[in-house]
């Protein structure tokens, strides 16, 4: 081939080359496709590496440069790209979308920030704090006192754009995905601070820190990011937290000193991304679900163990754990303890840890299994998965006490509601949730989608009467109307600053407390009197 057509043919090659990326990128993102927003970004970077590599050939293969010149140029793209990386991005993270999430490096480390901070107020060390009378306004644990994101206590407003929610307090925090667990005006999370995990106490009324507990720890991943999952659970006066490492503790209340701790996964290993299973406190008992990640007898995926002492009093369930937590219910007349892992959901006795009932859910690849089930009075139990997943109707059966094969009322694969980190609430016999980072409301009894509007990104939602309260992935709040016929949104407040914002926000005695990796803020949603 003479040199002028050797050169048509680099130019033409790499132009295609252009054009084949481009057609990709557009198909993509058209829409014509159907995938989530998530799927999409996954796509894209997909295409971009397999452009780097193409390019790289062409550069090697037909550029037409002198060979030293070729290496040189293939050598120095992971140089400049990890040079420019080093220079400029503090950290980088995705958020639940797949779209990244950076921090430049001349922009504040949050690590630092929550420091300085700490630093420069007072503590309100040594007061006394009533932890053992427990109200129905207070928040004690996980989504609240039934773990069923229902709001208790006194009346809220029903219109922000009227009353918006009133601002108390703003200030930095530790790392980490945990959300609070509130009674009266005494409030416990965990954080990342360096190298160690802690669990913090707060006053409610100042955002001043009560005490800190530590624990040499640091997970970090770089889709989940750094910092603990779960949340502490306040029973009995103490305390009860789960690290991201499998650390359980059992906390003094009033001071914050370990009564015990355990270490749940000894023997094992963990998930991916981390123990997230908040401790399940049921009378004398503190439940946990480390999960059997190796699915082989003699390691047990649910553990009871004694307040008091710490001591192991029973286990059960032999599959691999999710990212949920244990709820305590009734069905059919019997207490028990529901749990949906990265394989099933499943009610569990609470005096053996016999297995009574299960449904088989494999949601994907890696078992990411995040929304708590809802549980309804005549034993139906509804669950949903993100990642194209989609969620099932399902109908346990309980007769002369026995209990017989749990079937789906309905499947639904790949279509609303698919939870990936946010738990859905129900409302007569509507489910409400956000469906891929879109809020949607389905007809429990048949999946039945009423409407599917506006994009709060994968943040949370909690439910007063007949309002939702959605904190959206950006950071706002937001009050919609639990309404089956349409989409209506009654006022937004700017809370924290996120590019992340997947913690659970807690509503106790007519406040609200959110927060995200980095801050945490207080509003007053109680009605405004006349």
């Amino acid at each position: 081939m003479n040199e002028p057509r050797r050169s048509w043919f680099r130019w033409l090659s790499l132009g295609m080359l252009a054009f084949i990326a481009a057609v990709a990128i557009s198909l993509i993102w058209s829409g014509l496709i159907p995938l989530s927003r998530g799927m999409q970004w996954f796509g894209s970077y997909i295409v971009a590496l397999l452009s780097t590599l193409l390019l790289s050939m062409w550069v090697l293969l037909f550029s037409g440069l002198r060979w030293y010149v070729r290496l040189l140029t293939v050598a120095s793209f992971p140089v400049i790209v990890g040079g420019v990386t080093y220079g400029l991005i503090g950290s980088f993270r995705f958020n639940g979308d797949m779209e990244p999430a950076i921090r430049w490096r001349w922009q504040a480390d949050p690590e630092q920030e929550v420091e300085s901070h700490r630093r420069n107020y007072d503590s309100v060390a040594g007061r006394s704090w009533e932890l053992t009378k427990i109200t129905e306004s207070d928040w004690p644990e996980y989504r609240g006192a039934q773990r069923d994101g229902v709001i208790r206590g006194p009346k809220l407003e029903r219109d922000w754009k009227a009353h918006p929610p009133k601002l108390l307090w703003r200030q930095p925090c530790g790392l980490g995905w945990s959300s609070f667990a509130v009674v009266g005006d005494f409030a416990v999370t965990m954080e990342q601070r360096k190298e160690n995990e802690v669990v913090v106490a707060y006053d409610v009324v100042t955002g001043n820190e009560i005490w800190k507990y530590e624990h040499a720890a640091r997970f970090d991943e770089i889709m989940g990011g750094i910092g603990p999952r779960s949340t502490p659970t306040i029973a009995h006066g103490n305390v009860h937290s789960l690290g991201a490492d499998g650390h359980l503790a059992c906390l003094d209340g009033q001071t914050g000193k370990a009564k015990w701790t355990k270490n749940i996964l000894e023997g094992t290993e963990n998930l991916r991304w981390a123990m997230a299973g908040s401790p399940l406190v049921v009378g004398n008992l503190v439940i946990v679900n480390p999960g059997n990640h190796r699915e082989a007898v003699p390691w047990s995926g649910v553990m009871a163990f004694d307040c008091n002492s710490g001591s192991l009093v029973w286990k059960g369930g032999w599959t691999k754990a999710g990212y949920s937590s244990p709820m305590r219910t009734t069905i059919h007349g019997v207490e028990q303890v529901v749990l949906f892992d990265g394989k099933q959901v499943a009610g569990f006795d609470l005096k053996s840890g016999n297995e009574l009932w299960q449904f088989p859910w494999a949601s994907t690849q890696q078992d990411i299994n995040v929304a708590q089930p809802i549980v309804f009075s005549d034993g139906r139990v509804f669950i949903s998965s993100g990642y194209t997943r989609g969620c099932a109707l399902l109908q346990t059966k309980h007769s002369q006490g026995t209990w017989e094969k749990t079937v789906a009322i309905y499947e639904a694969e790949n279509k609303p509601l698919r939870c990936k980190f946010t738990s859905p609430v129900a409302f007569g016999d509507y489910i409400y949730g956000l469906d891929e980072g879109i809020l949607a409301c389905i007809r429990a009894k048949d999946g039945k989608l009423q409407w599917r509007d506006g994009r709060y990104g994968h943040g949370q939602v909690l439910r007063w009467e007949d309002r939702l309260i959605v904190s959206t992935e950006r950071g706002d709040l937001v009050l919609v109307a639990a309404d089956p016929n349409e989409h209506k949104e009654l006022g937004r407040v700017k809370a924290i600053t996120s590019d992340r914002c997947w913690n659970v926000p807690a509503v106790a005695n007519g406040r609200i407390l959110v927060r995200n990796e980095r801050e945490m803020a207080c509003f007053d949603l109680r009605e405004t009197k006349p």
